[in-house]
Order: C-alpha cells, then sequence, then structure tokens
C-alpha cells in the first residue's frame, strides 16, 4: 500500500470509526477492502466485493446484493474507480435505488470515495 493511500484509508477510517457503532456494519464495493481495517468494522456480507467476482461466481454477486438489501450495513462506500460489469450491474444499480428509497446521506466525499451512512 502506498503511502498516501494509507494516509488517505486511514483518515476515511476514522471517519467512519467516530460516526458508527463497533457493532455496526459495512460494505465496500471495489478493490478497497482495506478500508474494513481503518475503521474497525466488518463486512455486512460474508462475501466482499473485488471486481471482478460477479465474471466468475454470479451467484456470489447475488448472495452478496441479497445481504447487503436484507441486513442494510451502516456504511456503504463506492469508490470511483469500481467496475460495474457482469452480473454486479444489476446488484450495483439496486444498492443505488436502496440508498435513494432508505435514506443514506453522504458522510463523506471526495475524488475517490463515496461514504454513505445509514439514517
Amino acid at each position: 500500500m502506498f503511502s498516501h493511500q494509507k494516509e488517505k484509508f486511514s483518515a476515511i477510517g476514522k471517519i467512519i470509526d467516530n460516526n458508527t457503532n463497533e457493532n455496526d456494519t459495512m460494505t465496500v464495493f471495489g478493490n478497497t477492502c482495506s478500508l474494513y481495517l481503518f475503521s474497525n468494522r466488518v463486512s455486512v456480507s460474508k462475501y466482499i466485493y473485488q471486481y471482478p467476482i460477479s465474471s466468475f461466481v454470479p451467484e456470489i454477486a447475488v448472495r452478496y446484493q441479497n445481504d447487503i438489501h436484507d441486513k442494510k450495513p451502516s456504511i456503504i462506500i463506492i469508490p470511483d474507480d469500481t467496475k460495474y460489469e457482469g452480473s454486479l450491474n444489476h446488484a450495483f444499480f439496486s444498492i443505488i435505488d436502496m440508498l435513494n428509497s432508505d435514506g443514506y446521506a453522504t458522510l463523506y466525499a471526495d475524488d475517490k470515495y463515496h461514504v454513505f451512512k445509514k439514517p
């Protein structure tokens, strides 16, 4: 991990840690699973999304999506470089709909990451 990534992940992790409880869950789209460690929070699902998981095992993408919808994580992180390909396309847009319908609000945003918090 590059030092600039470590600094950014540490800052985002502190924001999440300060705005959630230790038992709250989260999910991270894309190849930034280090944010689980920096925030001291666990995934809402036993699956984590590092693309292109859905290209290899579409059933996992469905299980991941169901976990997010059923368990409603406190935090959802969507990096700007996330790939929305294959069967995850439906899952991603379904999650965006959930963000809107369930009132998730932006907790933090910059040029690379969008962090949404459940009300």
